[in-house]
């Protein structure tokens, strides 16, 4: 059904065709344009429940969850509510004419309408609760207005006529039900009451903005001989062997039992890998290839039963081992041997833990860099300095303390494309570093995931006069963007929820034809 806003603006003659006013608004007010375009996008694909069309529905009924002991049901017929949303968002998609893997289209497509269904059932629900219900008369209206029965957008008798009595009264009550699910939102959303002061507060957040220039040290610029110096300082960390397993899950005496067959037939491992076997491995027999040993670490309770493994022999099958993931019963197929520092793969490996277990090390290495850097710019400059260091000077647009990357303001962004900075949109200290520098003030080397930058302040600004104007006249359809997704959040995060859709999905889909 038409929202609100949409319903009050029925029935009004403009003046000018509608396309002249749209490109009337663009260009006397192109930020206020832009806003309104998405705001509307946000309402409209959110809550408006749009005519449907029958689609190429998959035959058959699937369950895929439950809200508060209620099924989340697929059926294959125009009146479900999971088949419907299902249609639209595979309609969305193909007049997008996305180019993504079809197989994660098909994916997020059902997900998508598997996460409406959950919403739609929990408001009908909280409706009920509260007694909240429609009246026959504006079904009926929604009907000859909106629903299936409608040709070149006018009510049809003959096509009323022809549909069978159980499919008016399924119609009936899915339009009754999209009736109430607008209703709710009519009432959590959009009769907020927005007071003054929260106005002013939001439009406060636009300013000050600022624009920075900064130069980047990465951990890929920790050298290598630096590396191989800590591999060859831990080289029992980065030993690897050639192993293939046979993972029990149920209990150790049924993974005792299959150690007593494998003692009397050897040869029955990759059998019985393949057949009893619940680890990833199993199709391969149980093959895992070379492993080093920092990565089996963490899998074992007991250090002393891995470095068993690391001594034992070519064929040797190990006795059952509890690990973290199950008991597990062990092959060595090629027996341990010693890191080659020589080899770039093995540097890689050192290096890829380094960055994990060892973060300290090249975070203080990239910021004694760093630091030089900082000494020398305030010498000779900052574009000096970076030139003789031969590092890139990177600049940012003008931005405000937008914490969290608010859609509604403007987030932090290089000019080139550098994102070097992008984690710091969520990092407090990141914007207190930035913010509290005077301008031309170079800051100290920062810490952001796997960077270490040195920003330079340019200039300081009021945000413009359009953007706090359009946050301001806007505001309302924030905060209902905000409370339809705490709304959501709450639904999909509640205890009444039982999530069922990643294993009913994966057993029921076959993605040859990208159908169940």
């Amino acid at each position: 059904m038409p929202s609100r806003e949409m319903r009050r603006l029925k029935g009004k003659t403009p003046d000018k065709k509608p396309s002249e006013q749209i490109e009337k608004r663009h260009q006397s007010h192109p930020l206020v344009y832009v806003f309104s375009v998405i705001i509307l996008v946000i309402v409209v694909v959110t809550f408006v429940a749009l005519p449907f069309r029958p689609g190429n529905f998959a035959a058959g009924s699937l369950v895929f969850g439950k809200y508060n002991g209620e099924d989340i049901r697929f059926i294959g017929n125009p009146q479900n509510y999971f088949a419907r949303q299902r249609d639209l968002l595979q309609q969305q998609i193909e007049s997008q004419q996305a180019t993504a893997n079809p197989e994660l289209v098909t994916y997020q497509v059902w997900r998508g309408a598997f996460e409406r269904t959950v919403v739609h059932t929990a408001i009908l629900q909280d409706a009920h609760r509260s007694g909240l219900i429609v009246t026959g008369h504006r079904v009926d209206e929604a009907l000859a207005k909106y629903g299936p029965y409608t040709v070149n957008g006018k009510f049809s008798v003959e096509a009323y006529n022809q549909a069978s009595p159980s499919d008016r009264q399924a119609n009936r009550e899915l339009y009754a039900e999209d009736l109430i699910q607008q209703q709710y939102y009519d009432d959590i959303l959009y009769d907020q009451k927005v007071s003054t002061n929260a106005v002013d507060f939001i439009k406060g957040m636009a300013s000050p903005e600022r624009d920075f220039r900064y130069v980047v040290f990465s951990f890929a610029q920790y050298p290598a001989n630096l590396v191989v110096k800590f591999g060859q300082a831990h080289a029992n960390l980065f030993r690897t062997i050639n192993m293939s397993r046979i993972t029990v899950k149920s209990s150790e005496s049924d993974t005792n039992a299959i150690y007593q067959k494998l003692e009397e037939n050897p040869n029955l491992f990759e059998e019985i890998a393949k057949n009893q076997s619940k680890d990833s491995y199993a199709d391969k027999g149980g093959e895992m290839g070379w492993v080093d040993f920092n990565s089996l670490k963490p899998d074992f309770q007991n250090v002393a039963d891995l470095e068993k493994l690391f001594a034992m022999k070519s064929g040797q099958i190990s006795p059952v081992i509890k690990t973290s993931f199950g008991w597990v019963i062990y092959r060595v197929n090629q027996p341990a041997r010693q890191p080659d520092f020589t080899d770039p793969n093995t540097v890689k490996t050192v290096r890829a833990y380094m960055e994990q277990y060892e973060r300290g090390q090249i975070e203080d290495y990239l910021s004694n860099l760093g630091n030089e850097f900082r000494d020398a710019a305030a010498k000779v400059g900052f574009d000096a300095a970076s030139v003789r260091q031969g590092l890139a000077v990177h600049q940012t647009n003008y931005f405000p303390i937008n914490y969290g990357n608010a859609f509604f303001l403007p987030q932090m962004k290089a000019l080139d494309n550098n994102d070097a900075l992008a984690s710091g949109a969520y990092n407090q200290s990141f914007f207190q570093e930035l913010f509290s520098l005077k301008i031309g003030a170079i800051s100290k080397p920062i810490i952001l995931d796997t960077n270490i930058v040195v920003v330079d302040p340019l200039d300081e600004r009021s945000a413009p006069a359009g953007e706090a104007t359009a946050i301001g006249r806007y505001y309302p359809y924030i905060l209902q963007q905000y409370t339809q997704t705490d709304l959501v959040d709450h639904i999909l995060q509640s205890p009444k929820f039982e999530d069922n859709f990643q294993q009913v999905f994966l057993k029921n889909f076959n993605f040859a034809s990208a159908s169940p």
